[in-house]
């Protein structure tokens, strides 16, 4: 089950990808990344754009707030950073941050994103 769904996500459906738009919308985004920081209080969310969000089946129908189904929950945080994930990486392979024995490479990754926080943040 893990890996078709994996299969799904990574091959970007049709019909998964038809929303890639819809996330980059302000309206879309001031309802989903409440949802994903796991903000409770929902009452600051415009009721149109909750609504919006419900019709477009990205959020349940009923309370509370969340994302619609499993699938989406992991799907929609990979969107949202496909971008930047593809930009960070410039082109390396992730399997960089993998030893031969199948494991992450912690300490590497880190260490990486250490520099990569260093070069990018303000103090």
């Amino acid at each position: 089950m893990q890996a078709a769904r994996e299969a799904l996500i990574a091959r970007r459906e049709s019909h998964l990808d038809q929303w890639t738009d819809k996330l980059r919308e302000k309206r879309v985004r001031r309802v989903i990344e409440p949802v994903l920081g796991g903000v409770e209080d929902t009452a600051s969310i415009a009721i149109d754009d909750l609504q919006y969000v419900r019709d477009l089946g990205l959020i349940a129908q009923d309370a509370p707030v969340r994302i619609a189904n499993p699938i989406y929950r992991e799907a929609i945080p990979r969107d949202l950073a496909y971008t930047t994930e593809e930009m960070n990486f410039g082109g390396q392979d992730p399997a960089w941050h993998v030893g031969a024995d199948g494991r992450l490479r912690t300490g590497k990754l880190l260490a990486a994103f250490q520099r990569f926080y260093r070069e990018r943040s303000e103090h």
